[in-house]
């Protein structure tokens, strides 16, 4: 009888402790001190343009022009921006995902270049028509207001999916 209450009540507490996730599902970017940065989709239409951290570099950047696009990363100083919780408090290695997306009729690709203090990883090109999915590790921000520690951050290439 014993186990059977310990069962019923280890099922309850689970249900009770995952039933927010499973309403209101998971959140696409980190929730940090200054709150959710949020999925936004930025539509870019230039064949050069470089990337600003904040849209173009959170949630997805669809990639409109007609033919090979070569974006540059903004620098890891602005990306480390977004999440200033994470140079105040000295963590490293904080990690939030980015997609790329090529839309353009007849786009021949999207082939990324690193900004400052930015180093990519892998695979660069995105075909025509597809996604990319990117992991941006934070792996040094500075400490707001400061330059130090020198803020450094890599993108690592993902998998890669047809629209």
């Amino acid at each position: 009888m014993t186990k059977t209450k310990s069962f019923i009540c280890g099922v309850l507490i689970g249900t009770f402790l995952t039933l927010p996730f499973l309403l209101f599902g998971q959140q696409p970017l980190p929730i940090g001190n200054y709150g959710n940065l949020g999925f936004t989709v930025s539509v870019v239409s230039t064949q050069t343009p470089t990337l600003v951290a904040n849209p173009q570099m959170t949630g997805e950047t669809n990639f409109s022009f007609a033919g090979a696009v070569t974006p540059t990363t903004d620098t890891a100083a602005n990306i480390c921006a977004l999440f200033p919780f994470i140079g105040a408090s000295g963590q490293t290695n904080f990690v939030y995902d980015w997609y790329e997306r090529i839309s353009g009729a007849g786009g021949s690709g999207v082939i990324p270049t690193a900004g400052t203090g930015v180093t990519i990883v892998g695979l660069g090109t995105v075909a025509a028509a597809s996604v990319r999915h990117w992991k941006i590790l934070l792996n040094a921000c500075p400490v707001p207001g400061t330059t130090s520690p020198t803020a450094a951050v890599t993108m690592y290439s993902l998998e890669t999916s047809t629209i």
